[in-house]
């Protein structure tokens, strides 16, 4: 992943001269976002923010990982969901689960499209895993709905347990020709060793 340093005098400043809006997760990561993106066109606007040492006034600042492509109006629309902490593996390495997404409305449905980050936070960042997922939901028009060429309900759950990422089974039915992009892991759950993400069991 590609990240930067910042101080924290840096950041305080970068906040107070965009008013940008600020979300701390746990009390210890920021989750910001930041236009223009101080890393470069090619990555997105939403950053987190952490400190490996918390004896330190440094900050590492990285950008989340967008995959798929539904979350096109990423800067405007794509907000904080939720968040999870955990220390995976005998190493106990400290990552953190991080979900965005973005509401779509359409004149005969709803659709959320969600992007799941999960990052180690040990030292510099590493991406352990990405997907997206989506759900058409709300119809108000239930003929309408079965007509949409974007009727897609496509979703997995993915979650730190146990000291172990645990992948879900793929839920749901596409019926168009937009499909989520999942997790390139399948179903089962997985260890993180030495900066290895392995499967545990069958």
């Amino acid at each position: 992943m590609r990240f930067q340093h910042i101080s924290d005098a840096a950041l305080r400043q970068m906040i107070a001269n965009n008013d940008l809006h600020v979300d701390t997760l746990f009390g210890k990561f920021l989750l910001i976002n930041i236009l223009p993106n101080p890393l470069g066109p090619a990555y997105y606007s939403m950053q987190l923010l952490y400190r490996p040492d918390p004896a330190k006034t440094d900050w590492i600042q990285t950008p989340l990982e967008l995959v798929g492509g539904r979350l096109q109006n990423w800067e405007a629309n794509c907000q904080f969901q939720k968040a999870d902490t955990a220390h995976l593996g005998p190493q106990m390495a400290s990552v953190v689960m991080i979900t965005v997404g973005e509401l779509q409305r359409m004149r005969n449905w709803d659709g959320i499209t969600n992007c799941v980050n999960i990052i180690d936070v040990s030292e510099e960042p590493q991406m352990l895993l990405k997907a997206e997922s989506y759900n058409c939901e709300n119809s108000q028009d239930a003929a309408a709905e079965e007509q949409s060429p974007e009727r897609v309900c496509c979703q997995q759950l993915i979650s730190l347990r146990q000291k172990k990422i645990i992948v879900g089974p793929v839920m749901g039915v596409a019926g168009g020709a937009v499909t989520a992009e999942l997790s390139s892991l399948p179903a089962g759950a997985y260890s993180y060793e030495r900066g290895r993400v392995l499967r545990v069991g069958k």
